[in-house]
């Protein structure tokens, strides 16, 4: 089977060199732009709402004891640290600036408790290692498989 595919493909090879192949051009049709800015414009905010439901979705089903650290304050709920991850991913921005825009995006992903205290870049890279953070971000498989919702662009 293989070898009648590389027979084939190499037949096609062949012929494009030789000018022999028959080419049927598409039909030319018009680039919808406006949908496709609409769907640029609108990716993000899609994009940390679904992050904001599958990880509550995802720790509604956990049940998780909260734990203390080092110095015996309570830590940083895990869905929290999750939504965070995986915005941070999305974005593919260093853990520094992550923690900077938190102060941006702490309303549309649904986190609270990291607003009333300072969350440090080095809590954000020690939660990759958390096994309860990992569970609440359980979903993340679905985010480059989302399709996008009906009439907004694309």
């Amino acid at each position: 089977m293989a070898q009648q595919q590389q027979l084939l493909l190499k037949s096609r090879i062949d012929d494009v060199r030789s000018k022999t192949f028959r080419y049927r051009s598409k039909k030319k049709q018009k680039i919808p732009w406006s949908r496709y800015d609409r769907a640029q414009e609108n990716e993000f905010p899609e994009v940390v709402q679904l992050i904001r439901l599958l990880v509550d979705r995802a720790s509604s089903q956990l049940v998780l004891p909260p734990e203390h650290d080092a110095t015996g304050n309570t830590s940083y709920p895990k869905a929290d640290l999750a939504k965070l991850i995986l915005s941070q991913q999305y974005d593919g921005r260093c853990n520094r600036v992550s923690i900077g825009l938190l102060s941006l995006l702490n309303s549309r992903l649904g986190i609270t408790a990291c607003s009333t205290r300072t969350l440090s870049y080095k809590t954000l890279e020690r939660a990759y290692q958390d096994t309860g953070v990992l569970a609440c971000s359980s979903q993340r498989r679905i985010l480059p498989n989302a399709a996008p919702r009906r009439g907004h662009g694309a």
